[in-house]
């Protein structure tokens, strides 16, 4: 079990590749990472949600910085054996991709995400093209106003705007972005203007 009252930064944390030359930034993110997650606990968060936090966003660095390291070493591959061993080597360290049979379906997961000053769990939508997944859309909760689109028996963007206590403007883009993403599909009245 970890130790919630020590937190890993820089190469504690993650080690990187010296030559594909990623290790200042990721120490330098990793700080600001950890900072804002020390005082999300020292402003009462969950220090379970913001070691997660970290932890995702660590694992991600990680594969992030392995995938690089890799295309680094396989672009030098023609200097030498050294070159293509070690991005031969670098590239078994991630899974293999998995022939998909299609992209996966949306779908609601709770995470710890980033609230004003705290990190807290909060229901979010994941997708092929958001792996961490979304939780707000112009400060719409999505995962709410998911819920009162597929519940309502006529939906429309004021009623949904009444339901989750945002503005009709804000909650038609958090609508446009659901749509975007296949998530809802109906289309829904009266039209609010975007912009202009």
């Amino acid at each position: 079990a970890r130790d919630t009252t020590r937190w890993r930064v820089g190469d504690a944390a993650l080690g990187f590749d010296p030559l594909s030359g990623q290790g200042v930034y990721e120490a330098l993110r990793g700080a600001r990472l950890v900072a804002t997650a020390v005082q999300s606990v020292m402003r009462g968060g969950d220090s379970r949600a913001a070691q997660r936090f970290v932890a995702e966003r660590q694992e991600e660095s990680w594969s992030g910085g392995v995938r690089t390291a890799g295309a680094f070493y396989r672009e030098n591959a023609a200097r030498g054996a050294f070159w293509l061993e070690t991005a031969t080597a670098y590239e078994r360290l991630l899974p293999s991709a998995a022939p998909a049979a299609g992209p996966a379906a949306p779908r609601v997961e709770r995470r710890p995400v980033l609230c004003g000053d705290r990190i807290l769990e909060r229901d979010v939508i994941v997708t092929a093209q958001h792996p961490r997944g979304v939780w707000h859309v112009a400060d719409v909760p999505l995962v709410s106003l998911k819920g009162y689109l597929e519940s309502a028996q006529h939906a429309t963007v004021s009623g949904a705007a009444a339901a989750v206590d945002r503005p009709a403007r804000a909650v038609a883009s958090a609508i446009h972005w659901l749509q975007q993403n296949g998530i809802v599909a109906r289309q829904l009245g009266p039209r609010v203007p975007l912009g202009g």
